[in-house]
């Protein structure tokens, strides 16, 4: 049996789930990563093959059988489109077959955060009660991920190590991710982790299909940008006042002090919903349907559920010297149905310009880098591979 280990840092909190009243998380969820794992595979796999559905293949009774064959044949493409089995589904499993790898997840250096969901207050009211995002805790720190796999299936590995460098370089993963949570890094490593893997994989004679026929998430559609700025805690905890127009947070239901010099003292501060609320309600709320279908919404009695496709990290302490960084990433595809006027690049723009308007009306400079892999690919990679 082969392993590696891939040693990871959370910079805000990871929520995986796993919810215990009054306890609250009490390890990480190891098929809420795998999920992660899987979703940015599958991205990755569309820049190929932009058609590749987001449900699992599924295997017939004849494939069953044949299955037991697995051994005696060479696993190429051509075997595994005969078993019915994609690459993704062959590497992440679906009915009647085991995913190719074991995974554990170990903790060390850091801990659990539980804010028992106390809002960040939002400044508005809705009927009886004041507006708000809940905080969500969880772990912070360094963890490890161990993956075991037989040597015969080391081809599997691009599809475990790249989607791990795309997260810990531009992303995050576990739960609450478009109000905050799960940005990580890597932590330093001598043996320059996966370069060759990741080198191999987009350097093999497949063509990269530039078509914009995904309707489901494609790496192609996916852009990355970062945000880096200085603050003191009392700067940071002016943006809350503000928020709820100066108003001295005391509400028990509210965070207060102590819990964002909590936030602080463990390296993140809880700006996201801040973020995501001006680029919602201030940025683009002039264009129809665009906020629901940007932004996410529930409606309907929860009969309408649309995802948020734009995920906003908190910010992270980057140096001991007031230096501070967050992250915003997403996938906007080149098509939205009903939304009249949309253009993919115009808004990418827009959403930077947005972005750099709101830290300036904080008197904040900022240093914002965006990576865009339609736009170009070499680049992306490159950044990837720093």
């Amino acid at each position: 049996m082969q392993t590696v280990i891939i040693n990871l840092r959370a910079l805000t909190p990871l929520w995986t789930g796993g919810y215990k009243k009054q306890k609250g998380m009490d390890k990480i969820n190891p098929s809420n990563i795998l999920g992660w794992l899987r979703y940015w595979a599958e991205a990755i796999e569309r820049i190929y093959n932009p058609e590749l559905k987001s449900e699992p293949c599924k295997i017939t009774d004849d494939d069953i059988d044949r299955l037991e064959l697995i051994d005696d044949v060479e696993l190429t493409n051509k075997t595994l489109g005969e078993l019915g089995l994609c690459n993704i589904c062959y590497v992440y499993g679906t009915t009647e077959w085991a995913k190719r790898f074991y995974m554990d997840i170990s903790t060390e250096n850091g801990k659990m955060l539980n804010f028992y969901n106390k809002l960040i207050p939002s400044g508005r009211e809705h009927k009886n009660r004041s507006g708000g995002w809940p905080l969500k805790g969880g772990y912070i720190g360094e963890f490890n991920i161990t993956i075991s796999y037989l040597e015969e299936e080391t081809p599997i590995l691009p599809y475990i190590i790249i989607p791990v460098k795309i997260i810990s370089k531009f992303a995050s993963f576990g739960g609450n991710t478009s109000n905050g949570n799960g940005a990580v890094c890597e932590v330093e490593n001598n043996n320059n982790f996966g370069r060759a893997i990741i080198e191999k994989f987009f350097s093999d004679n497949r063509k990269i299909d530039y078509s914009n026929k995904s309707q489901v998430p494609n790496l192609l559609d996916m852009f990355f940008i970062r945000v880096r700025f200085h603050a003191r805690f009392d700067m940071l905890v002016n943006l809350i006042k503000k928020q709820c127009n100066n108003k001295v947070i005391r509400d028990d239901n509210k965070v207060n002090k102590n819990d964002l010099k909590e936030c602080f003292e463990n390296g993140f501060f809880p700006i996201a919903p801040l973020i995501k609320n001006y680029l919602r309600y201030e940025a683009f709320r002039l264009v129809p349907k665009l906020d629901e279908n940007i932004f996410g919404v529930v409606k309907d009695n929860g009969k309408t559920r649309i995802k948020s496709k734009i995920n906003i990290s908190h910010a992270y302490r980057i140096d001991n010297n007031d230096k501070w960084e967050l992250r915003i990433w997403g996938w906007l595809p080149c098509n939205i149905d009903g939304v009249k006027g949309y253009k993919r690049q115009e808004l990418i723009g827009e959403l930077c310009d947005d972005v750099n308007k709101y830290f300036d009306e904080l008197n904040l400079a900022v240093d914002t880098v965006i990576v865009e892999p339609r736009s170009d690919f070499d680049s992306f990679l490159q950044k990837l591979l720093e």
